[in-house]
């Protein structure tokens, strides 16, 4: 559990940012590049956390294990950035719509 918050506080910090930026109407020009250091800060924490536990339960020869541990470390470090920018997207988007 405490492996779980700590791969899903970057992008719970990230839409915080983005919520306060939009209800405040500043510019918030920080905030991107910011907010994109921590997205990849989550997504590399929780693509090692993965690829570590998959590394420890395959039972195979060690390049087997360093190839599986590999490929489940980029696929979830893609899928986690993905959905989390996707995220903040649709929250700008629903805050500037909601500002109007």
């Amino acid at each position: 559990m405490k492996k779980f918050l700590i791969c899903l506080a970057p992008a719970l910090l990230v839409y915080v940012m983005v919520t306060i930026v939009a209800a405040t109407s500043s510019s918030g020009d920080l905030m991107l590049p910011f907010s994109i250091g921590l997205l990849t800060l989550g997504a590399v924490v929780s693509g090692s956390f993965v690829a570590a536990y998959v590394y420890r339960k395959v039972e195979a020869e060690k390049w087997a294990k360093i190839l599986v541990g590999t490929l489940c470390f980029l696929g979830v470090t893609i899928a986690y950035f993905t959905v989390s920018v996707a995220g903040c997207c649709g929250l700008a988007l629903l805050s500037e719509t909601l500002n109007r």
